[in-house]
């Protein structure tokens, strides 16, 4: 919660988001100092994923789409109900992006 609570462009790197986590208001107690380092490598194995979703840029940092959908990733009635935000549109002119996968007359396409 507390790197989304940054926003867009708020750092997404391990040892940040372990910080983040001990100065949650929502969570009881800390990271134990013995567990912080297994914590980041929990989070450095997540990163790639959370880039490929979009939720981090290739900087990790917070894009819009993690700033809403990340907490929503948990279990909760707010999932269900929430609207995400629009695509900026430097996101869907881009030639790789999946809305462009099949529009692309140039490439190899996998539709059938």
């Amino acid at each position: 919660m507390g790197g989304v609570r940054g926003g867009v462009g708020a750092n997404a790197d391990p040892a940040p988001l372990v910080a983040a986590i001990n100065d949650c208001p929502e969570v009881d107690g800390t990271v134990d100092p013995d567990d912080a380092d297994l914590v980041e490598l929990a989070f450095e194995v997540v990163l790639p994923t959370w880039e490929a979703a979009g939720a981090v840029d290739t900087n990790r940092r917070m894009t819009a789409l993690g700033v809403w959908g990340l907490p929503r990733a948990r279990p909760g009635p707010e999932a269900a109900t929430s609207t995400p935000p629009t695509q900026p549109p430097e996101l869907s002119a881009s030639p790789r992006s999946p809305s462009n996968l099949f529009n692309r007359s140039d490439e190899l396409c996998w539709s059938s």
